[in-house]
């Protein structure tokens, strides 16, 4: 069956499609890999899905169509990149903000839908996924809410939209980092001002310090 797993380095045949170019047999391997319960599978040294070779590769066609089979697109390789990060090319980040605004929000996809919307930087489309429930205390594989990653990135207005629901999730909007950062530290270190201001109107406390001495 061509989407068992290669028994070296764990690729599957999909894998190895989208990583050498070959555009037409991804798509013949696509539903296949997917009724196996492999399309996310992650192999090889760098722990790659099939998504993150095919954006690596500027397969802007091939990101679209496992988008829309419902790769995941948050998954982390071995470095902490998602494939957005590896996006080849302008087009491929157009197949993700096009699958981020434009996908049907479900149950089974609003969680991983608001990181990825987060980590893009679409604050409507952010605050329409809220709206439909999504929970922003979901994380990463690397432990990070959509509020982390939309700040990492600094988009402002997505970070400051997730600010409240992140807090009614849990948050504790005061807690310091292994550094002694807080969340209101690091959107000021960031210059993200819409997000400060939220975060100091909901009670975060501009007088903490942190741990690093100078």
């Amino acid at each position: 069956m061509l989407t068992l797993l290669l028994a070296q380095n764990g690729d599957t045949a999909l894998m190895l499609a989208c990583a050498n170019k070959q555009e037409a047999a991804a798509g013949e391997l696509m539903e296949a890999t997917k009724r196996a319960g492999a399309l996310d599978l992650q192999g090889g040294f760098y722990k790659r899905s099939a998504l993150h070779w095919a954006s690596a590769k500027g397969l802007a066609g091939t990101v679209a169509q496992l988008l829309a089979l419902g790769a995941d697109a948050t998954l982390t390789d071995k470095e902490g990149k998602t494939a957005v990060e590896h996006a080849g090319n302008d087009k491929v980040k157009a197949a993700f903000v096009e699958h981020a605004e434009h996908s049907d929000i479900t149950d089974d996809n609003k969680d991983a839908l608001l990181l990825l919307c987060a980590r893009l930087g679409l604050a409507s489309r952010v605050r329409a996924v809220l709206q439909a429930g999504a929970n922003a205390a979901h994380i990463n594989q690397r432990g990070k809410t959509s509020l982390t990653v939309a700040m990492e990135h600094k988009h402002d207005a997505a970070a400051e939209l997730l600010v409240q629901p992140t807090i009614d999730a849990g948050m504790d909007i005061d807690a310091q980092d292994s550094t002694g950062k807080t969340v209101l530290m690091r959107a000021c270190a960031d210059g993200l001002t819409n997000t400060a201001a939220k975060l100091v109107s909901l009670g975060a406390n501009p007088e903490l310090k942190d741990t690093v001495e100078a």
